[in-house]
């Protein structure tokens, strides 16, 4: 397994899309998490707590996908995800009413951007400090953007696009569910999962390599 301390890592967009195969457990474990998202909150909370550790094997040089153990530790870690998920999107209830979710510059549009641009650094810098005050540093934030532009920069997009991409598989298997029978549904359900887990964990690869670049920068919290 290729280590990312060796050397100045870069974030490739073709080894974070592949890492997971590269590891023989690594298909296993992907599948896990990708059942977990048919389990309503006690899936979802594990699933949410997985990529967060990926995130921290990656920034400490290591690319195999994690076991599925500790699930104290998981939950913890997803906790954290879907509260700041949670508290990043409370202003979008005030946007919501000032209208105009139709546009291209429309305040909601605007504002989940925004929670897209700045999550992944809010979590990176929680779990640099183990502080939940790292989620609301936004000040830390735009550092740990602006020094690391580029990289941030590259897995910002690629993760908009794996996101995006895997939202449409969901909306297709809801589709298909609705038009060709609950059997076929579940198929494309199933994969939809398969690719929208998949897009998770690229994700946090990406963000890992951020991370592993950025933890001798930032200071701790105070």
């Amino acid at each position: 397994m290729p280590s990312l301390v060796d050397g100045n890592p870069r974030v490739t967009v073709r080894r974070s899309l592949n890492y997971m195969m590269a590891d023989p457990e690594g298909l296993k474990r992907h599948l896990a998490g990708a059942l977990l998202l048919f389990v309503p909150v006690l899936g979802w909370v594990p699933a949410a707590g997985y990529p967060l550790r990926v995130i921290c094997r990656v920034a400490n040089g290591n690319e195999s996908l994690p076991p599925w153990e500790r699930f104290g530790d998981l939950a913890v870690k997803g906790f954290v995800f879907w509260l700041a998920w949670f508290t990043y999107n409370l202003p979008l209830a005030l946007l919501n009413r000032i209208g105009g979710g139709g546009s291209l510059t429309s305040p909601t549009l605007l504002w989940s951007l925004l929670v897209y641009f700045l999550l992944p650094a809010g979590l990176i810098l929680y779990l640099q400090t183990g502080s939940l005050l790292g989620l609301y540093r936004f000040d830390r934030h735009l550092e740990l953007i602006r020094r690391n532009f580029r990289d941030y920069m590259v897995a910002w997009l690629v993760s908009m696009f794996a996101w995006t991409f895997g939202g449409f598989g969901m909306a297709a298997a809801l589709n298909i569910t609705r038009t060709r029978g609950s059997l076929l549904g579940l198929g494309a359900f199933l994969l939809a999962a398969f690719t929208l887990y998949w897009a998770v964990l690229a994700t946090a690869h990406l963000f890992g390599v951020v991370a592993q670049r950025s933890t001798a920068q930032l200071p701790n919290l105070p």
